[in-house]
């Protein structure tokens, strides 16, 4: 496999070993954290290698399967509701329809309660798993705009630039962020307005 470097302004084809394969999957986080900061994804055969793997079809419904996941989780009931469910009786609760719970305020006609019901391409919608980490429900609630912009462009047809990509996933799953840690008091929609726009290949 060869990957196309950038060596004074001339691209280069440099052959990735199986060793470095390896490696750009197990530091996959700090990678993300270098292109998220705008390193160029061709000045290192890991940073290129990563770069792929971000851009594919695969690692983009990943992550917008995880932005669908913190909706369903930040629209749907209180985690401290369901736990107190006797076990007995969620066992007789029918399931309910999510298309008619999830959306904000209870309407199934909001943008966000047709992503969370259809995912943009066919009823697909992931189940709400309890996250490790409490989730900043309000924070997520008022950027759900935002979010489904984000899911339907990692969705949509087309190329996008590893960068965005790395902001999408980086801010999905980092326990310290704003999504997550109150104390932190970055704007959640401007993060997310942020990895959208640096989803497009020309900008990104």
């Amino acid at each position: 496999m060869l990957v196309l470097l950038d060596r004074a302004d001339c691209p280069v084809a440099t052959p990735a070993r199986p060793w470095d394969r390896l490696m750009a999957r197990v530091r996959a986080s700090r990678l993300d954290s270098d292109l998220a900061r705008d390193a160029s994804p061709d000045s290192t055969v890991a940073l290129a290698l990563r770069a792929q793997m971000l851009v594919s079809e695969r690692t983009r419904r990943n992550v917008a399967d995880s932005a669908r996941r913190l909706l369903a989780t930040a629209m749907g009931p209180p985690a401290a509701d369901r736990s107190q469910t006797p076990a007995s009786d969620r066992s007789q609760t029918p399931p309910a329809d999510r298309s008619q719970a999830l959306a904000p305020g209870g309407s199934p006609a909001s943008p966000a309660g047709s992503l969370l019901a259809y995912g943009g391409r066919g009823p697909q919608m992931p189940a709400a798993r309890r996250p490790r980490v409490p989730v900043c429900r309000d924070r997520v609630r008022e950027s759900a705009e935002e979010l489904g912009d984000l899911i339907r462009r990692l969705l949509a047809d087309g190329p996008v630039a590893a960068r965005g990509v790395a902001l999408a996933s980086a801010l999905l799953r980092d326990g310290c962020g704003p999504l997550y840690h109150r104390a932190n008091a970055d704007d959640v929609r401007a993060r997310v307005r942020e990895a959208v726009t640096a989803l497009d290949p020309l900008t990104g």
